[in-house]
């Protein structure tokens, strides 16, 4: 969350994380409802928070530490409300939450490396990644397969082009080249071999090894230095998402707010079944 937002500054003066589709569902929220199961079951550990300190909000700092109790109460309202969400049964109280700050702009996952470096990160454990930009939802059970893959790294790719933020070309599962916001068109944008990184990715502790041992320009960027490097070496594996919205824009908020609100919660909640 240690980004800008600039974008949205058209919609939301406010925290990104916080903004209520519909008026009701804060995407700090919102995009966890596809882990549900990995929450309900207790998979989860610990939660990091990345904050920018020139972007820090007087009005998210205070709700992180007590974020697992507020899911849980979240998860318990979608419960209520649609009887197809099951109740949430986790222990809030388990879950250890930390935070990384940004004291100066350290560049796309520049807070993943500093995090590394301060132990916040534990290197030896795998970490989902996500971000409040996008809503997805995917099969979690393949998911959980692939995890336990030799790889060094998930990343959660569409086949859909919304906007060629970071392009992979896959052979199979494996994504084979990866660029990040790339300068020359790519041909056959729609063609299967090519996907679109969704902003959410699983990274195992020999992307963190490889990060750790390198030395790399500073402000870092991971999309443009080891992702590529571990993506020509076959170390990446794509996860296929079933839906994925992008929430950069007005536009994009009217077209995700074009769904019914009991339909979209139906969507992300599905990667569960």
């Amino acid at each position: 969350m240690g980004g800008e937002g600039t974008r949205f500054r058209e919609v939301y003066e406010g925290p990104k994380p916080l903004y209520k589709l519909y008026g009701k569902y804060p995407l700090l929220y919102l995009n966890q409802l596809p882990f549900f199961s990995l929450w309900n079951e207790e998979e989860i550990e610990e939660i990091i928070f990345t904050v920018a300190k020139w972007n820090v909000s007087k009005e998210l700092i205070p709700l992180l530490p007590s974020f697992p109790a507020q899911l849980y109460d979240f998860f318990l309202f979608l419960h209520e409300k649609y009887d197809f969400i099951e109740k949430p049964i986790f222990d809030w109280d388990k879950v250890k939450v930390k935070l990384i700050v940004e004291d100066q702009r350290l560049g796309r996952g520049g807070s993943i490396l500093k995090g590394l470096k301060e132990r916040t990160i534990d290197k030896n454990q795998a970490y989902l990644v996500q971000q409040p930009d996008d809503l997805v939802s995917f099969d979690l059970k393949k998911f959980l397969k692939a995890k336990e893959e030799e790889f060094a790294a998930l990343m959660f790719c569409s086949t859909y082009f919304q906007s060629p933020f970071g392009v992979g070309v896959v052979e199979g599962e494996k994504i084979v080249r990866f660029e990040e916001k790339p300068k020359t068109q790519l041909l056959g944008l729609n063609n299967e071999r090519f996907v679109l990184f969704t902003g959410y990715s699983y990274y195992k502790p020999e992307l963190f090894e490889e990060l750790l041992n390198q030395s790399y320009p500073f402000p870092f960027n991971l999309e443009n230095t080891l992702i590529p490097s571990l993506a020509e070496k076959g170390r990446i594996r794509a996860i296929y998402t079933k839906n994925w919205f992008s929430l950069n824009s007005r536009r994009e908020v009217k077209i995700v707010e074009s769904y019914p609100e009991k339909d979209l919660i139906k969507i992300l909640y599905s990667s569960n079944i």
